[in-house]
């Protein structure tokens, strides 16, 4: 048996982040991406099909979609694995079963089988990069153990995203919400963002559509590949249930979650009558009451502070935010931390950030871990804005405020530093 090239979870990690290439936007000119990992998991054996898959697409609401199914189904007997995207502190969030983050031991054993067919595949010119390692991982570790169903959260888009490699027939593609966001490689209209994201209808499989914005794109798409469409709106599932959502967990505050909660319990009725299982209410309240996504709508108490983290970065989910936040504070006034990777947006998100909030502080991530490399939009100049240069200024702000509440948000890359910085600063 050959010796394993990493000794620690740490040099797996400083691996994938030091030594595999982010990925660039020329990984979704022409479909290069996609084409590079659907070749290099073939070598695999195509673990990506190994188990019946949900797909999960869209610009909102995608990430709390794919942990509603995933704990709903967990709830109804059901061995379930997750691929999440992005992770707001640990990059182990994004490979779950059960709920539960890879261990940090089949984690470095997962690196340490793949780098070798990696840099084999590197000395023949196809360059996988980060997010590609990642989607490739995920699939291995599921292929490895016995689940009933996988949830995957695209990265970016649909068609092009890396994940876009599953070929079973029984596959249930799901689509949320759709908005302006990645424009520079998306495209610059709903339409084709939406072309995009009903990429992932590849087959004559199920799909589950929310947004009706774009109906007919959508409609289009699921004609050519020969699937079914099946549309869901906040009103798709009971309303008992649906009513009931921020006291089985302050997470689902917001009308975006009564919209979340409906493509979900769409979702769970076609998987259950195409497999032979029914959906059983008490088990869904089950499973949305143990939901937690780190980074969306987390509410933490830091000292003195109350502090909600939500990786936001565009008008929808801002917009999404502050509302559910209102709803939920009604009497609060919050402050908020603001860092933005995309400089063209930064004036249409401090314009909803100002009607929340008097006081905005603007700042820069120093953390570049995530997916793309994305410079952070320089705050400093903006009407309206105090800016502060790192996570340590911040945290030393937030202490001696006399404000109570805030949110930081505008980024997943500014989560852990700020949080970090804020514990210990209150130890």
């Amino acid at each position: 048996m050959p010796r394993a090239r990493f000794a620690s979870y740490e040099d797996a990690y400083d691996f994938l982040i030091g030594i595999v290439p982010k990925t660039s936007h020329d990984a979704f000119r022409g479909g290069s991406g996609l084409e590079r990992i659907a070749r290099f998991l073939s070598r695999l054996g195509d673990p990506q099909d190994k188990h019946t898959a949900i797909h999960i697409a869209g610009t909102s609401g995608k990430g709390t979609v794919s942990m509603m199914l995933t704990h709903t189904l967990m709830a109804h007997g059901f061995r379930v694995g997750t691929l999440m995207s992005p992770h707001a502190y640990d990059l182990r969030e994004r490979i779950q079963i059960q709920g539960k983050n890879i261990t940090k031991e089949d984690f470095l054993a997962l690196v340490n089988s793949l780098s070798g067919p990696y840099e084999q595949y590197a000395s023949e010119g196809e360059q996988l990069t980060y997010f590609e390692l990642l989607i490739a991982m995920s699939y291995v570790y599921f292929a490895q153990n016995s689940l009933d169903y996988v949830v995957v959260e695209t990265g970016m888009g649909g068609l092009l995203d890396a994940t876009n490699t599953i070929q079973r027939r029984d596959k249930l593609a799901v689509i949320t919400q759709i908005g302006l966001d990645h424009t520079e490689i998306l495209g610059d209209t709903l339409k084709a963002i939406a072309a995009q994201k009903a990429g992932i209808i590849t087959g004559d499989e199920a799909v589950v559509l929310y947004d009706k914005a774009v109906h007919d794109v959508f409609v289009e798409r699921a004609s050519l590949q020969h699937a079914s469409l099946h549309c869901a709106s906040g009103d798709s599932a009971p309303p008992d249930i649906t009513q009931d959502l921020p006291r089985l967990n302050v997470q689902l505050i917001g009308a975006h979650q009564k919209q979340n909660f409906g493509v979900t319990y769409s979702a769970l009725q076609i998987l259950g009558q195409r497999d032979g299982w029914s959906v059983d209410s008490a088990k869904v309240r089950s499973g949305l009451s143990g939901v937690h996504l780190p980074g969306r709508m987390e509410t933490v108490k830091i000292g003195e502070k109350l502090c909600v983290f939500d990786g936001a970065h565009n008008e929808q989910k801002l917009t999404a935010v502050t509302e559910a936040l209102r709803e939920r504070f009604p009497d609060a006034t919050f402050g908020v931390v603001f860092a933005s990777s995309r400089a063209a947006t930064v004036p249409v998100l401090i314009q909803i950030l100002k009607r929340f909030s008097p006081e905005i502080i603007g700042t820069k991530y120093h953390n570049e871990t995530l997916d793309m490399l994305r410079p952070a939009a320089d705050l400093s100049g903006v009407s309206g804005v105090h800016a502060l240069e790192s996570a340590s200024q911040i945290a030393d702000y937030i202490r001696v405020s006399s404000t109570s509440h805030w949110l930081i948000t505008g980024s997943f890359y500014i989560l852990a530093e700020v949080r970090q910085a804020l514990e210990r600063s209150s130890e």
